[in-house]
């Protein structure tokens, strides 16, 4: 793998020259009213309740400890993210 390096201060920029800029848009049609599916929200009581665990970078349920994912990131990842970012280059 090659040398990779993360400019934050430059990549900022850019997204700051294409703030409201419309890079993405929906396609596909536009659905015949009389179609339309009413009352598509559904309450619910039944709900688990899951926080963001940081030391894991995973979602665990607050009741039970049980991650959502069992994602890990590998190790060419983690060192991107924690040596390769400059944060002061523009």
């Amino acid at each position: 793998m090659g040398y990779r390096d993360i400019y934050s201060a430059a990549l900022n920029n850019i997204f700051i020259a294409m703030r409201g800029c419309r890079i993405f848009d929906r396609f596909g049609f536009n659905m015949d009213e009389s179609k339309r599916i009413e009352n598509m929200v559904q309450n619910t009581s039944k709900y688990e309740k899951w926080v963001h665990d940081f030391m894991a970078l995973d979602w665990r349920n607050s009741i039970t400890g049980q991650l959502l994912t069992g994602y890990s990131s590998d190790h060419e990842l983690t060192d991107l993210l924690d040596n390769h970012i400059d944060k002061e280059l523009e």
